[in-house]
């Protein structure tokens, strides 16, 4: 018994080594095989792409590694909607990848299709797909290691967008993953900016620097008014720690016009509320002041910050 289950397990080794060699001679007949664009020509949206003169940009074609696919890349000139062009190479192109299965020698447009609107190739002016794959250039799309790679560059008047994207064989199937895709648009930027600058402040309050501090909000303050992306950073944040730098000075008018600035614009806010019963408390106006610490508690706060704005209440009511 020992010996036949022996004879059985070698023999079992031979049949999945001879179905790897087999497998793997078909995925290196396949890529022996080759491809050339000719063989999209039955293809109706290649066929389109070519006809007509346009002008031909790029035609890459790749072996997926390691099975019998051929990802064929192409990027022609668009002739339609020329009035919305604009000097971004993406509005000017159409991009596409064509599956083909060189082992059984056809077109496979499911996957194709899947292929494509994975990457948004049509998606001309999203910057979450990079301006669709006419934005891409030859050097971008490539084989690294068993995978092809994707990477896109696209900047569309202010935006700007960094897209990787890979595409592998798992399980039998080509599967189309995202790998990851910076926002380095130019609000995005600015609103990092700005974030820094208020944390900048705030180190200066707690050191003691009240003027300089406020100088600082001063200036987002301003950007937020009558700069470019208003919503850019944390404009809440700036406005409510603005008022309460007005208020630490006792700058009461000041103060209070920047916080209601800020309780308008942003209802969210919830210190802004106990800020303005604060400074209402000290400006005598116990009614004023009472309403905010009342809306403070209402809008859901912590246990200690609700013991506090209670307290303020209950004297107020004395």
């Amino acid at each position: 018994m020992y010996f036949y289950r022996l004879k059985m397990k070698q023999q079992h080794i031979k049949i999945f080594l001879l179905l790897l060699l087999i497998s793997r001679c078909i995925s290196t007949y396949a890529q022996q095989q080759g491809f050339h664009f000719g063989l999209l020509s039955a293809d109706p949206t290649y066929a389109n792409m070519v006809s007509g003169g346009k002008k031909q940009l790029i035609a890459k074609a790749l072996n997926l590694p390691k099975t019998n696919y051929w990802l064929a890349f192409m990027v022609t000139e668009r002739t339609e909607d020329q009035d919305l062009w604009s000097p971004d190479k993406a509005d000017r192109t159409v991009g596409k990848i064509f599956v083909y299965d060189a082992l059984n020698k056809r077109l496979e447009p499911t996957l194709s299709n899947y292929v494509n609107t994975q990457l948004g190739a049509d998606k001309y002016y999203e910057a979450n797909f990079c301006g669709g794959l006419g934005s891409l250039e030859e050097k971008d799309y490539k084989i690294v290691g068993d995978k092809i790679v994707i990477t896109q560059f696209y900047a569309p008047a202010t935006e700007r967008s960094n897209c990787a994207t890979e595409i592998v064989f798992r399980n039998g199937q080509i599967v189309v993953q995202k790998l990851s895709m910076e926002d380095t648009s130019l609000e995005t930027a600015t609103g990092k900016e700005r974030k820094l600058l208020n944390q900048k402040a705030l180190d200066l309050l707690k050191a003691g620097k009240t003027n300089d501090a406020i100088m600082i909000w001063e200036d987002l303050y301003g950007e937020w008014l009558h700069g470019a992306f208003p919503r850019a950073g944390t404009p809440d944040e700036v406005l409510n720690n603005l008022g309460f730098a007005y208020w630490k000075l006792k700058m009461y008018p000041e103060a209070e016009k920047i916080l209601l600035e800020c309780k308008k614009n942003f209802p969210q806010r919830k210190s802004v509320y106990v800020n303005l019963g604060d400074l209402y408390r000290d400006m005598k106006k116990k009614k004023e002041a009472i309403l905010h610490y009342e809306l403070f508690i209402a809008i859901g706060v912590t246990q200690q910050q609700q013991y506090y704005a209670s307290e303020e209440i209950k004297r107020l009511k004395q």
